[in-house]
C-alpha cells in the first residue's frame, strides 16, 4: 500500500539514520514486530486487564496527538479541507505499519467521526495468536484515533471500537465523539478508561520543541 504521508516525510527529509539511530521528525524511533503489542496486551491482561488496556490506550493517544500536531505545524495542513486532512491523518497508521483506516462519517460540529478498516495488523495478529475474542482488542488504535482528533478539535474526545476483526467481525469500526456524548452508551461503559494521573505529565514530556524545530 502506497503512503502519500511517507512520501511527504521523505521529501521533507524527516526520516533519517544518524549514528545508528532512526529518526522520524527528528525524534529517535525504533521498529518492533507487529506481534509484539498484541502479545504483551494478552500476557499482562491476566493480572489487571483494565489497567493494561488503559496504559495501551493512553500511550497511543499521546503518540498520535503529538504526531498530528507535528503534521499540522510542520506541513501547514491547517489550510487543508478537513476531509483531506483526516485522510492524511489516517495514513499515520500506514506509516507505522498498522494498516489503513478509512473514514465513513465526519460531523465537524460535534465532532463525530467513524473510521473502519478490514486489515489492521493488531487485530489480525491478535486473532491468529489467541483465537476469536469476546471483546474488541485494539485499545492502542482507539487511543491513537482519540489523540489525533484532539489535536484537530479543541475537545476531550473518546473512541470506542464497535466491531473488531479479532471478534470475528468483517471489519474494525471505531467511533469518536466528545466524552460527554458517550455517557449513555452501553459499549462506552465497557470500554471507558479514566484518564490516568500521569497522562498530562507524559504529554508534556513527549511534546518537546525539537520535534518541530529540528534541534537536538
Amino acid at each position: 500500500m502506497e503512503s502519500q504521508l511517507a512520501k511527504r516525510i521523505v521529501a521533507h527529509k524527516n526520516f533519517n539514520i544518524k549514528e545508528g539511530k532512526i529518526y522520524l521528525w527528528n525524534a529517535p524511533m525504533f521498529f518492533f514486530l507487529n506481534e509484539t503489542l498484541p502479545s504483551l496486551q494478552n500476557i499482562f491482561k491476566t493480572n489487571n486487564k483494565n489497567e493494561i488496556y488503559k496504559i495501551i490506550y493512553y500511550v497511543g493517544k499521546i503518540q498520535a496527538k503529538n504526531g498530528t500536531k507535528i503534521l499540522l505545524e510542520k506541513f501547514g495542513l491547517k489550510k487543508l479541507n478537513l476531509k483531506i486532512f483526516l485522510g492524511i491523518e489516517a495514513e499515520q497508521t500506514v506509516l507505522i505499519g498498522a494498516g489503513k483506516l478509512d473514514y465513513k462519517l465526519i460531523d465537524e460540529k460535534l465532532p463525530h467521526i467513524i473510521y473502519t478498516s478490514k486489515q489492521l495488523a493488531f487485530c489480525q495478529y491478535y486473532k491468529k495468536l489467541f483465537g476469536i475474542q469476546k471483546e474488541a482488542v485494539n485499545h492502542y488504535m482507539r487511543g491513537m484515533i482519540s489523540g489525533a482528533n484532539e489535536a484537530v478539535f479543541p475537545k476531550t474526545l473518546f473512541t470506542i471500537e464497535t466491531t473488531c476483526i479479532a471478534k470475528g467481525d468483517k471489519e474494525c469500526r471505531f467511533e469518536t465523539k466528545p466524552l460527554e456524548e458517550f455517557k449513555k452508551d452501553g459499549l462506552f461503559k465497557e470500554e471507558y478508561f479514566e484518564e490516568p494521573v500521569y497522562f498530562k505529565d507524559l504529554l508534556k514530556i513527549e511534546n518537546v520543541p525539537y520535534l518541530l524545530s529540528g534541534e537536538k
